[in-house]
């Protein structure tokens, strides 16, 4: 911010200009954030890198105390004030997102398979995390037959592509997945391709 002073002495006009020195300094943080669980206040934001300015960097949450540390932890679903700054007093402010982990990020589901033997792919693969208590993941063709059900907890699930003892033919497949964790339940659908 430049300020003009003018002062008029005898018939002299002398002009000051003073600036800050932060006018000119673009300070830049890059972040990851970790989403919570069960909407509890376990979120984080992880500073992975400040440039710009003079560094050592400090930052804060929402006009709190700032600190050296470039993790902040135990966030609550919500959006955040980060503050960073710099060595000189120089602030930049970016807005942070914590989300509420979905239900879908607990589980991890391919979106295609072949289960034609060759030893690549030939099952489809079902990664369940250790939040999921309950679960029931159906597959179903596209003339809405049931193909696939399973209803483990499993941190691993496989489908071979076999129904009724024999190979289903190619094409998309649908699913829907149905769980809770301790403190949710919900579904999400989605579907994959079956390639022989």
């Amino acid at each position: 911010m430049i300020k003009q002073l003018l002062f008029l002495i005898g018939f002299f006009l002398i002009q000051s200009n003073s600036f800050s020195q932060c006018d000119s300094i673009l300070i830049h943080t890059n972040f990851q954030t970790t989403p919570t669980i069960c909407n509890t206040a376990n979120g984080s934001i992880r500073i992975s890198r400040s440039s710009g300015g003079t560094a050592p960097y400090l930052w804060a949450l929402n006009n709190t105390d700032f600190s050296a540390n470039n993790r902040l932890d135990n966030l609550t679903p919500g959006a955040y004030l980060l503050l960073t700054r710099d060595s000189l007093g120089c602030i930049d402010t970016s807005t942070v997102l914590v989300e509420n982990r979905p239900l879908r990020n607990e589980f991890g589901i391919g979106n295609a398979f072949s289960p034609n033997d060759d030893g690549i792919n030939d099952e489809l693969r079902i990664t369940i995390t250790n939040n999921i208590v309950n679960v029931e993941i159906v597959f179903i063709n596209q003339y809405g037959q049931r193909v696939f059900k399973t209803t483990t907890t499993n941190a691993l699930q496989t489908w071979d592509g076999i129904h009724n003892g024999l190979p289903l033919p190619e094409g998309t497949y649908f699913y829907l997945v149905t769980a809770s964790t301790l403190c949710e339940k919900g579904s999400f659908s989605g579907y994959i391709t079956l390639l022989r």
